[in-house]
């Protein structure tokens, strides 16, 4: 009886006490990350690549680039703009 009570006491004021704490968290803004010139600005590779994880049958590429298609091939990166084609 005495363990319950305790048990019971504990999760109420558990239950009181993390209100407060995420409502503090809450009070401030997100931070917005920096503005950042587009990659090819840069002259780097983009952030968002992508790779070709399953080659069944024939598959072709296109890089946004360049306008050759190409034999596609298990990891092979794609970035926005890239084409690709299967059978």
């Amino acid at each position: 009886m005495k363990n319950r009570f305790h048990l019971i006491t504990v999760a109420i004021l558990s239950l009181g006490l993390l209100p407060g704490i995420n409502a503090g968290a809450q009070d401030a803004p997100p931070a917005e990350p920096p503005a950042q010139p587009p990659a090819s600005a840069q002259g780097q590779a983009p952030a968002a690549v992508g790779r070709l994880s399953v080659v069944h049958g024939t598959v072709s590429t296109m890089h946004g680039d360049s306008g050759n298609w190409m034999a596609g091939t298990v990891n092979t990166p794609l970035v926005p703009n890239d084409k690709v084609a299967t059978a």
